[in-house]
């Protein structure tokens, strides 16, 4: 979560002052930056894609409960802990 706040914060604070602050090194946050997303990351990125599809394709008016039928009928593997609130 620091690291994510200081990757947001970096065009307006430098990263050596946010790491200082929140008691992280500069070094785990560029390892961070640089490390690749992890399958769960990978999976949380796909399932957020296709309910922004889901969403457009419906006008904007899906909610969670109609994501999570749409999600059963196209095969998609998304348990209720999974979805968005």
């Amino acid at each position: 979560m620091k690291f994510r706040m200081i990757a947001r914060c970096r065009e307006a604070f430098p990263v050596r002052m946010m790491c200082k602050q929140l008691q992280v090194s500069p070094s785990g946050y560029y390892d961070w930056r640089d490390r690749e997303p992890s399958k769960r990351e990978f999976s949380n990125q796909r399932l957020l894609t296709r309910i922004k599809s889901l969403h457009e394709e419906s006008d904007g008016v899906m909610g969670r409960r109609e994501s999570g039928t749409s999600f059963d009928i196209r095969d998609i593997d998304a348990r209720r802990t999974e979805l968005p609130d």
